[in-house]
């Protein structure tokens, strides 16, 4: 087994395992530690399938993503107020569970004049921050978005992950029907980490569109179980 394919197992035992930390989805199924001896996370990973491995399976329940724009805009830069940035406000479907699809909403801040990112040695460059709720939504744009995009002019991405279902009623409150859905299937890849992982990468996808490029190099991250989710979806998916 190489170096990689260690650290990815690692990363699955601990992502089928979250429910010691988040109460949503069942601990690991691996042997607790023999008194005075450390944990061997190699032979509690040996069967465990990597994050690759494992993503052609959870992939199943994506949908068609259907961008939607719903605005394009000008907005001053709070970190630095001589700047113009273009705000452009998006949703989009990921996945589809129980006859209901996920709708995410997301806000892209980028440079007014986006040339700088269409050299080589920047071109589908981005960055997306997962976020909770409309609540959060705002202090995401202020907090990160607008200062990375001021400093470093890369297009950002604020993603509300969970947004709504298509039938308008909010998914993060209804974030159990996970836990369900894995006690009906028996498939412990219904969690959070996993199927939060799959929107964002259908995130990249509609950033490729959305910039028109034909591949994006993401750095992904949020708070909490979507820290845990970006880091799946990086092991996940390449980009």
């Amino acid at each position: 087994m190489t170096y990689s394919d260690y650290v990815a197992r690692a990363i699955l035992t601990c992502v089928l395992g979250a429910t010691a930390w988040t109460g949503w989805s069942e601990p690991a199924r691996a042997e607790e530690p023999k008194a005075g001896g450390p944990f061997n996370f190699e032979e509690a990973s040996r069967n465990v399938p990597t994050p690759r491995e494992l993503y052609p399976i959870i992939s199943k329940d994506l949908v068609p993503m259907n961008l939607e724009m719903v605005s394009d805009e000008m907005v001053p830069c709070l970190t630095d107020p001589s700047k113009k940035l273009r705000k452009i406000t998006a949703r989009f479907r990921s996945l589809k569970l129980e006859g209901r699809t996920w709708v995410s909403t997301c806000v892209i801040l980028m440079p007014a004049d986006n040339a700088i990112n269409e050299t080589p040695e920047r071109r589908g460059k981005v960055v997306i921050i997962g976020t909770g709720g409309w609540v959060v939504l705002p202090a995401r744009l202020d907090m990160y978005a607008d200062p990375i995009v001021a400093r470093t002019g890369y297009p950002v991405m604020a993603l509300q992950s969970m947004d709504h279902y298509d039938d308008g009623k909010p998914i993060e409150g209804d974030l159990s029907s996970l836990t369900r859905i894995r006690q009906k299937t028996g498939k412990n890849y219904y969690n959070m980490n996993c199927q939060l992982a799959l929107v964002y990468i259908r995130a990249m996808d509609a950033f490729q569109e959305i910039l028109k490029v034909d591949r994006v190099k993401a750095v992904v991250g949020g708070h909490s179980k979507l820290g845990r989710s970006a880091t799946v979806a990086a092991a996940m998916d390449p980009r």
